[in-house]
């Protein structure tokens, strides 16, 4: 889900500044990609479903990690992550559309979370309830039910996260493809020649998903390259 994209970015440039140990920063990823796979999974996060992670839990998680290496308490903890949910949006139809600006959200999240967790560590505060409250982030960004034990479930005791910042060059959703082919390639010695077409089985969704598309040259060919599996 590309979480670490944005805590690694958070915990590296607070930890500088703070000049805090090493233990310490990878504490403050363990919480914060902790916290932002846990709402994730909480409010049924999909990214076929139109909202960004990168751009939403992200925050959250960046916020967690930032507070963390700030030494905030739980009170300011709670201030900064109510700041954050200020700034969670975000849309994947910069994606569909093949547009650059698909890149800042990621990063935007993690200059959020940094802010955030300042504006706390002054004392500023935000929504009493950030995540669980009557229109906190569960609520907005939960596309059915809510499953609220996965807030909980083994809090403390296990810690979840992606731990990827950037695995390929293009989407992951279109990498096994692409594996597919270097593989015929490299293990059977195929040759462009050889080729009379290509059939390429893929999950329904995945057809469907930004990653079907026709690739088309455009203002952004690279964007719409990155996000074509027929390219």
């Amino acid at each position: 889900a590309h979480i670490t994209g944005t805590t690694a970015a958070v915990a590296l440039a607070v930890a500088e500044s703070r000049n805090v140990s090493g233990a310490r920063l990878i504490t403050a990823l363990a919480v914060g990609d902790d916290l932002a796979a846990r709402v994730a999974h909480t409010t049924g996060f999909d990214v076929y479903g139109g909202g960004d992670n990168t751009s939403t839990v992200n925050v959250l998680g960046g916020a967690a990690v930032a507070g963390v290496l700030m030494g905030l308490d739980a009170e300011g903890l709670r201030r900064a992550l109510g700041i954050a949910m200020n700034q969670a949006a975000g849309t994947i139809d910069n994606i569909n559309d093949k547009t650059p600006s698909f890149k800042l959200p990621i990063a935007l999240s993690a200059r959020n979370a940094v802010f955030s967790a300042e504006l706390a560590e002054l004392g500023f505060d935000g929504p009493r309830d950030p995540i669980g409250g009557r229109f906190g982030f569960v609520h907005q960004w939960t596309q059915g039910e809510p499953a609220y034990e996965h807030l909980t479930d083994g809090l403390g005791e296990r810690y979840f996260g992606d731990a990827v910042i950037k695995a390929w060059p293009a989407c992951r959703a279109s990498q096994p493809s692409i594996e597919a082919a270097e593989r015929l390639v490299a293990d059977h010695g195929l040759a462009a020649d050889d080729i009379e077409r290509c059939v390429v089985h893929v999950q329904q969704r995945v057809f469907d998903g930004f990653v079907g598309q026709r690739f088309e040259p455009g203002p952004s060919a690279e964007v719409s390259a990155a996000f074509s599996i027929h390219f």
